[in-house]
């Protein structure tokens, strides 16, 4: 994340704490609607992260031919370490003229294009939670994985929303997560915080209007 992205933060922030005092809402119901809101923007900027059906795989495909590199994340060697294990443990005989097998690093890369382009789909997909948050849901792609989670955690007076797209959770998660790391997405977070924050304002600056006409009449 970088600095303006962390300043939008702190944006938010002052302007969530201002809505508190200003609306006589608790920071956790605070927290439970501009939460909402702002997952609400993001899933609307994330739509346009998607790229057409197969054209990661096809990149990436050429730019191998092309004496390129690709990054495998762990996960994906795991993975054809584990598939070339299954086939030593059977031991199957490859027949004259059958079909050839990958070897473990060509089924690493096979791997890992499939992660990134699972996740093409899911990332809007990753910030659908309710317009008024609970305090914890989770986001699931419509095959039931989860890809995101949204928790609030109060305690006294103090609240936080923490919004998490963890890999750990399963290769559709991991699909998201590698097209959370893309430029584009951070400038889309960033534009989520600012209108968030804008539509905040707008009814602070009512509010703000009205105690200064409530003043004025005295």
């Amino acid at each position: 994340m970088n600095l303006t992205v962390s300043t939008d933060i702190d944006r938010l922030t002052s302007a969530v704490n201002q809505y508190v005092r200003l609306s006589g809402k608790t920071l956790q119901e605070a927290l439970q609607k501009q939460g909402g809101k702002l997952a609400f923007n993001l899933r609307t900027g994330f739509r346009g992260l998607a790229p057409a059906k197969g054209s990661i795989r096809s990149t990436r495909l050429a730019a191998l031919a092309a004496g390129g590199g690709i990054k495998v994340r762990a996960s994906a060697w795991q993975w054809a370490t584990e598939q070339v294990a299954g086939r030593q443990t059977t031991r199957r005989k490859r027949r004259s003229g059958g079909k050839r097998q990958l070897g473990k690093s060509a089924l690493a890369v096979k791997r890992e294009l499939s992660i990134r382009e699972s996740g093409r789909g899911f990332v809007s997909v990753s910030a659908r939670f309710p317009l008024t948050l609970g305090a914890s849901q989770v986001a699931r792609s419509k095959f039931g994985p989860v890809l995101s989670s949204a928790i609030i955690e109060s305690a006294d007076r103090n609240a936080k929303l923490t919004l998490s797209w963890d890999p750990s959770r399963g290769h559709l998660a991991e699909g998201v997560a590698a097209a959370l790391g893309n430029p584009r997405a951070e400038t889309i977070l960033a534009d989520a915080v600012k209108a968030t924050t804008a539509d905040i304002q707008v009814y602070l600056n009512r509010k703000l209007g009205e105690h200064i006409d409530k003043a004025g009449m005295k």
